[in-house]
Parts: C-alpha cells; structure tokens; sequence
C-alpha cells in the first residue's frame, strides 16, 4: 500500500506529469487556470476539461477527462469526479496496481452479461474500472470524491 496515494486523495486527484494537486471541491471555473487543462467541449449544458498523456494513481497514463454539467440556477459546480477512458489490454493491469497500490483487492460486481466494475472504497474517495457496453464494448476508470453525507451515511 502506498500511503501517500491515500493521503493524496483524502485532498484531491494528484497529476504527476503536471505536478499539480486537484483539490477536492475546488469550482470548477478554478479548473480552467490550471496547468495543461484542454477545454474540450463548451456547450449550454456542459464542459468538459481534458489533462492529455496525464499520470493519476502512481503511474497510470490517462487522458483525464473533468466534467462539468449545468445544475439548477446555472450553479458553478465544485470538483469531486474524474474518468478516462482506458484500453482493454491495461483493463487488468490497472486492476492489479489498484489492489497492490490502495493496499486492498477490489470489489467485483457483475452487471449484466456484458457488463461489471471493481470498486475501491476509500475514507473520502471511491475508484471504480469498469467495464461496459454501449453498441461496442469500453473501458473506464473513474475516481469520485465522496461528499461528507456519504461519509457519514457509511
């Protein structure tokens, strides 16, 4: 297990190629004067920002994709998810380094047939792999702050 992983997202998602701390709850708008930050898509009901050839959890290289949807009152939401798109191949791999990494195997769910995800709950923060199915199978990690009430509800 490695304890500065654990530590790190107790406050935030650690960029390692930028060298920069993604607060937990940061607005989102902060987000944007971030180092090496793609604006992807702008529209009226979302944003969507992209870290490219970016390194998360001790090593895995991703293109980070950070999304912001419009809430009620045009609400500037506050950072707290995370995902990337990943290949089958690195599907397994990635699964080993997490159990190793986060000192913990992670929790099988099946889904459907052609669906099922592994699970790492930690104090503030869940990892999720998952892989699904929509015309065409895929395969994505997602990293989600867990808000104080889900913390407490545990």
């Amino acid at each position: 297990m490695k304890q500065e992983l654990i530590d790190n997202l107790k406050s935030g998602l650690y960029l390692e190629s930028s060298n920069h701390l993604l607060t937990w709850q940061i607005p989102f708008n902060s987000l944007k004067q971030l180092p090496n930050p793609t604006i992807v898509k702008q529209s009226n009901e979302r944003t969507d920002l992209i870290w490219k050839n970016e390194k998360i959890l001790n090593g895995i290289a991703v293109d980070l994709v950070v999304m912001r949807r419009v809430g009620f009152f045009n609400i500037n939401r506050r950072f707290n998810y995370a995902m990337a798109y990943i290949t089958e191949k690195n599907f397994e791999k990635i699964k080993i380094k997490l159990d190793n990494e986060l000192g913990q195997v992670g929790k099988y769910k099946k889904m459907s047939d052609l669906e099922y995800k592994y699970t790492w709950e930690l104090s503030h923060t869940k990892i999720r792999l998952i892989k699904e199915d929509r015309f065409g199978p895929y395969w994505t990690i997602n990293i989600r702050y867990k808000a104080l009430w889900q913390r407490i509800l545990k």
